[in-house]
């Protein structure tokens, strides 16, 4: 394995198919997307997101974030060598992960990706 993230697929693919993703998906989704955009810096830790899609903790907010970014990536046609490597988890598409640490911060962040928050404030969802 090479250990390199995935390239990102370029913003016109966000605005394609995000609003099939959201429109074809659960309340959850979205509200966790809402909230990761609204967060300072993008940055949302998984229990935030559990709060935020009211899921009951952390850890149905990580299964979720998963499912979403799996099903973003199929919508997208999109399979980077690093994904079909096992070099990056399917949510890297929407966010980089930075575990407890990294950058100071206490638990495990979600920072979205530039070309999500672009995508989305484009789309009006902001």
């Amino acid at each position: 394995m090479s250990n390199t993230l995935p390239t990102l697929p370029p913003r016109a693919a966000y605005l394609t198919w995000l609003p099939v993703l959201l429109r074809d998906t659960t309340s959850g989704w979205y509200a966790m997307i809402q909230a990761q955009y609204r967060a300072p810096n993008y940055a949302i830790t998984a229990t935030e997101l559990a709060h935020a899609a009211r899921y009951k903790n952390w850890r149905g907010a990580n299964l979720q974030y998963g499912k979403m970014g799996a099903h973003l990536r199929t919508l997208m046609d999109y399979n980077d060598d690093a994904y079909l490597n096992g070099e990056a988890q399917s949510s890297y598409i929407l966010s980089k992960f930075y575990p407890p640490g990294a950058i100071g911060n206490e638990h495990w962040l979600f920072v979205m990706h530039d070309e999500v928050a672009e995508a989305l404030r484009e789309l009006g969802w902001t």
